[in-house]
């Protein structure tokens, strides 16, 4: 059977990228296509399922989605990724794919320079590939369990959907074939962390040249192509910390081991502890003991799984060790949600259940079992960082009399930026919410306030809920520093809660509940609405003034155009008259042409020259005659092509 060598003596084979789906080998791959490599020509497309580029190569993918078809028995799990429950793989057909494999290499060696391709499914498929290609390199892309995981859920596609538990099973044994091959083969493969592409790329490529003999280069925006290709993708440089490995080794310990042997293993791995034995033991069961924790952080959690390792991880990276953490479960119906809270519950967190009634309900309860001296809410889909329980309890400590402690936020998700809270002031929070729910306050607080107001279903507890406290006369105080990261969602719930048909029922209920905040001031707040109003019809009017402008610019933009329509036509018309009289022309030179070549090639021709020089001999020519040279006719003949066959007489 054919086998491939290397382009030439020191250049190595094809380069490719491969690793379980959703561990970011698209990120890598966006990369080396922008540096020069042949990564092919026909990518997946992005539908519903795929809204991101993927480059993954459709002739690679599709033959190896036969070959992993052909391979798997037909029982649960997904054949596409050539793994079922059974977890075998039966190889004795994969012979009858070799001529089609040859064929297609050989069709990608044709183009020059460095090609390859990306595909999940090489992972399974490797000493197949290595026997056609004994040259090829191989970089193999890994992540957590949980984070691939997580990513692969956010998708909500059948049938990781109806059985989450799928994905970690799946995630393991790819991984171990990753790591054989990978120990077998060191010499031609790299094993990265997602981590490692994202924080050192220059560190990677620098490896991809030393290691694997690729002379691939710095492409001119690759620090920006790999930004993007990581923020669409959820990914950045600090998405694993040390809680958050330790968490997810406690929820996912069986697939904890793989991982820490592909740390121990790989030429740049995310430089995280690698604990022998991960504790199993979190935090909150550390402090059970104690009769006095500090805070105790509330996360509710309603469908919200995929972002709830990464919030408990924050809280158990918290500078404030003495704390308390209570998970609400506020009726999640998500299958992937519910598997996460059931390896938190198994792992010894305190998960509470609830039906759901909403994220004050949520609170409520978390509160009501709560021992902490200050209670923090978190969004299950946001994190805090480290200093904010330290912080907000030394002011607490400081100043008895304070209430509420809140600080910044930054943005994440589908935005990005900084949210800068302003200083309190009661004025502006009669006009709206200027404080997000994930403030710290005293448990005494939420005594004296009632709680939440468990009624308002769609939204604006946490506005109410301040000016509860404002009321009672308990003080605010901001820290104008970033003390937790805010997820911007285009489902998120904070826009729908401010739709137009329920803005004007939650407002009525508020000012209901708040006269003497909303009494003395709505002459005022009206006469600023008013005011506002006014200046909202002046930019009406002024953008009115404006589109009426830019219309006419248009209408003028599309004379212009029409008129260089026309002129282009009329320029068309001019050079397909020209093409006309060109090709007439070249008709006419075809027949003096032919003409030309028939009577140089006749017998009379030559017999004309030889007359000619006879009669200048004896001196029967004007002097002025040009006698006929052979050189000239011989090249006159080789100059005009032939245009048909004639005899020679």
């Amino acid at each position: 059977m054919e086998t491939f060598p290397a382009h030439g003596p020191s250049e190595p084979g094809p380069l490719v990228v491969t690793g379980m789906h959703g561990s970011g080998a698209p990120v890598l791959a966006s990369f080396l296509r922008a540096a020069g490599v042949n990564l092919g020509e026909r990518f997946l497309a992005t539908d519903e399922v795929n809204p991101l580029d993927h480059f993954e190569d459709l002739d690679f993918q599709d033959l190896q989605r036969e070959m992993l078809l052909a391979c798997t028995v037909a029982e649960s799990g997904w054949r596409d990724w050539g793994w079922t429950e059974s977890q075998r793989l039966d190889f004795t057909p994969l012979p009858s794919f070799r001529p089609t494999a040859e064929a297609l290499v050989r069709r990608r060696q044709a183009v020059a320079g460095t090609w390859g391709w990306s595909d999940p499914r090489t992972a399974l498929l490797l000493d197949f590939w290595n026997d056609l290609l004994p040259h090829a390199c191989y970089i193999f892309i890994y992540r957590s369990a949980w984070e691939v995981a997580a990513s692969i859920a956010a998708l909500h596609r059948s049938p990781f959907l109806e059985r989450p538990d799928f994905v970690p099973r799946i995630w393991c044994f790819y991984n171990r074939q990753i790591l054989d091959f990978y120990l077998r083969h060191q010499d031609r493969c790299l094993l990265l962390e997602v981590e490692s592409l994202i924080s050192r790329p220059e560190e990677v490529l620098a490896r991809i040249r030393s290691k694997l003999g690729f002379l691939v280069q710095w492409p001119e925006d690759g620090a920006a192509i790999l930004r993007d290709a990581c923020g669409q993708r959820g990914l950045s440089a600090t998405a694993s910390t040390t809680s958050l490995w330790r968490l997810s080794a406690k929820s996912y310990p069986r697939e904890a081991q793989i991982w820490a042997a592909l740390e121990l293993s790989a030429d740049l791995p995310a430089g995280l502890p690698v604990p022998e034995k991960p504790s199993t033991a979190p935090v909150d069961i550390l402090l059970a003991a104690r009769d006095d924790p500090v805070f105790t952080v509330v996360i509710p959690c309603f469908n919200h799984g995929e972002f709830l390792l990464a919030a408990v991880a924050s809280v158990e990276d918290s500078e404030e060790a003495v704390f308390e953490l209570l998970i609400v479960n506020d009726g999640s119906t998500d299958p992937f949600t519910m598997e996460v809270l059931e390896r938190l519950r198994a792992g010894g967190y305190r998960v509470l259940d609830q039906p759901n009634r909403g994220a004050g309900a949520a609170r409520n309860a978390g509160i009501r079992a709560s021992r902490g001296l200050y209670i923090l809410p978190l969004d299950a889909d946001n994190r805090i960082r480290p200093s904010y329980l330290r912080r907000a309890a030394e002011i607490f400590a400081a100043s008895p009399a304070v209430g509420v402690v809140y600080g910044d936020a930054a943005l994440a998700g589908d935005h990005s930026g900084l949210w800068r809270m302003p200083e309190f002031d009661l004025e502006e929070m009669a006009t709206g919410n200027r404080i997000d729910a994930c403030g710290a306050f005293r448990r005494e607080v939420w005594d004296e306030c009632g709680g939440y107001d468990e009624d308002m279903q769609l939204g604006w507890e946490d506005w109410d809920f301040w000016l509860s406290v404002t009321e009672r006369g308990w003080p605010f105080v901001h820290i104008p520093e970033v003390l937790f990261d805010y997820r911007l969602r285009s489902e998120s719930m904070s826009p729908s809660g401010a739709r137009q048909d329920g803005r004007r029922q939650m407002l009525e209920v508020i000012i209901a509940k708040h006269p003497d905040i909303f009494q003395s001031r709505l002459p005022r707040m009206f006469a600023e609405k008013d005011a506002h109003w006014l200046q909202a019809d002046a930019r009406a009017a002024l953008l009115d003034r404006g589109l009426t402008e830019v219309r006419g610019y248009l209408e003028t933009a599309r004379s212009d155009l029409d008129a260089a329509r026309d002129s282009l036509d009329a320029t068309r018309s001019e050079l397909q008259a020209a093409q006309s009289e060109l090709q007439a022309v070249g008709r006419e030179r075809d027949r003096w042409r032919e003409r030309v070549e028939f009577m140089i090639g006749t017998r009379a021709w030559r017999l004309r020259a030889g007359l000619l020089r006879l009669r200048a001999a004896l001196g029967m020519l004007p002097r002025e005659t040009a006698l006929p040279d052979p050189a000239t006719d011989a090249a006159l003949t080789e100059e005009l092509p032939p245009v048909r066959q004639r005899a020679d007489s």
